[in-house]
């Protein structure tokens, strides 16, 4: 099955993207994650293959109008993070990155700009693309600062840029005072509200509530926090059974339209086992690469358990269901 080590989820009424391996093929190309899209509303209807890149694909976002979707490709062997978009019927494959590192990409909900974090001389800078210019004459516009006030920007190492759905704020992660913060910053007067986390250290994954009072996000030990961006009160959700080293885990699900529930996912590694692969097919390497991954078949014990959490924003509780516990593959 494709549907498989879903990554990040974006959706609409009918349509879910996920992010999976294709494990269509045996070879490791084929390890990769890429882009899929499944219609809820027809029960017959498979997932399809929207990205179908070298390398793997995260971070999908829907545009405001539902028909497009930006994402990040990250090439397997060379580690370059790249920006594309794409329909969501799957035609219109676009390269947006090429002279820099550019990757999390989001949305103003007029759809006229896309903000996204730039890699240049190893720093990490907030910049933006107007993209009502693209066209034949000109398909890719060309990025443009964020922070005009100088030549680097005074925002410090930026991370996962996010606008409100209203359009009227954009939030994100900067360093800029020694220390990782949330910056909130109202477009209109260029107010800039700075909130102080207590977690561990780095963050990622930046959701807003519907009602635009809140924000979600996970902190490197794998937990999830909510922050009211009004009181700048952090409340911490839920967290994985183990902490597991490497790259953020993405532990959001979604927030209720009214703004009044979240859901997460908590992982549990603790009886978990990995099948490792080497790849001889790669000439430029002097040996050969090894690849790992959760596998699990049919009756399987030691695989990575997935629970569901159901969190009530008002008595910042959590509902404990009879709901049974998934199991995750890649």
């Amino acid at each position: 099955s494709a549907a498989s080590d879903v990554y990040k989820r974006q959706h609409t009424d009918s349509k879910l993207v996920y992010v999976a391996r294709d494990e269509s093929g045996s070879s490791a190309a084929n390890l990769a994650k890429d882009l899929w899209m499944i219609d809820l509303s027809d029960p017959d209807a498979g997932p399809v293959n929207l990205s179908n890149l070298p390398g793997d694909d995260y971070d999908p976002e829907w545009s405001p109008n539902d028909q497009q979707i930006v994402f990040t490709n990250e090439g397997r062997y060379n580690d370059v993070r790249q920006l594309y978009t794409i329909n969501t019927d799957g035609s219109g494959l676009t390269r947006l990155s090429y002279d820099f590192e550019e990757y999390s990409g989001t949305w103003s909900p007029d759809m006229d700009w896309l903000v996204f974090v730039m890699n240049a001389s190893d720093h990490n800078f907030l910049n933006r693309r107007y993209m009502k210019t693209i066209n034949a004459i000109d398909p890719i516009p060309t990025p443009e600062r964020y922070d005009m006030s100088s030549v680097f920007g005074r925002l410090g190492e930026i991370a996962d840029p996010a606008w409100s759905p209203d359009g009227k704020h954009i939030a994100y992660f900067s360093d800029e005072s020694g220390e990782y913060a949330l910056h909130v910053k109202t477009i209109a007067n260029g107010m800039m509200k700075k909130m102080n986390l207590n977690g561990a250290g780095f963050y990622a994954y930046i959701h807003w509530s519907p009602d635009n009072k809140k924000i979600t996000f996970v902190d490197n030990s794998r937990s999830l926090y909510i922050i009211d961006i009004f009181s700048g009160i952090t409340t911490k959700i839920a967290s994985d059974n183990l902490y597991y080293p490497g790259v953020f885990r993405e532990l959001f699900g979604s927030w209720s339209k009214d703004s009044k529930w979240l859901t997460a996912n908590i992982v549990d590694f603790r009886n978990a086992e990995k099948m490792y692969l080497l790849d001889h097919s790669i000439d430029s390497l002097y040996k050969s690469k090894l690849l790992s991954y959760y596998r699990g078949s049919p009756g399987d014990t030691t695989m990575v358990h997935v629970s569901p959490v159901f969190y009530n924003i008002e008595t910042k509780k959590e509902v404990i269901t009879s709901l049974p516990t998934g199991t995750h593959i890649n």
